[in-house]
C-alpha cells in the first residue's frame, strides 16, 4: 500500500486533483506521457494499467501483441528465417544469402534495402 492520496499523486505529476479524478472516472483521456508519469510516481510499469485487457478486444480494436498481427510479413516461418540469418557468424555468408534470395525473388529486379537509400541488386 502506497499511502498516497489522489491529491498527493496529482501534485506529484503536476495536475489538479479534479483532473486526476476525471482520469480515474474515465471522463478525460490520459495521454501516454501522463500515464508514464503516473506509472513512475506509483512505481509500477505502464503495463500494470493494461493487465486485464482481453487479447481478443485488442485485436478487434486493431492492436495486438503477436508479431504476425503487428506485421503480417512476420509469420513464424519468416521469424525462423530471420533468427537463423542473424545467427550466421560471417558477414560474407549473410551477404551472399541476401544476394541469393534477392535474385530468387525476381531475377533482374532490385529489392529495396530498408537501411540504405540504394537498392540491393
Amino acid at each position: 500500500m502506497l499511502r498516497m492520496t489522489q491529491q498527493d499523486l496529482a501534485r506529484a505529476i503536476g495536475i489538479s486533483f479534479q483532473q486526476l479524478q476525471k482520469y480515474e472516472r474515465g471522463a478525460n483521456r490520459v495521454s501516454a506521457s501522463r500515464l508514464f508519469d503516473i506509472a513512475n510516481h506509483l512505481d509500477v510499469p505502464i503495463s500494470f494499467f493494461f493487465q486485464d485487457i482481453d487479447d481478443e478486444l485488442l485485436r478487434q480494436r486493431g492492436f495486438s501483441n503477436t508479431p504476425a498481427d503487428i506485421d503480417p510479413a512476420l509469420t513464424s516461418e519468416a521469424l525462423r528465417l530471420m533468427t537463423a540469418y542473424n545467427r550466421l557468424p560471417s558477414d560474407t555468408v549473410r551477404q551472399r544469402i541476401l544476394e541469393f534470395l534477392t535474385a530468387a525473388v525476381s531475377p533482374g529486379t532490385a529489392v529495396e534495402d530498408p537501411s540504405s537509400s540504394e537498392p540491393v541488386s
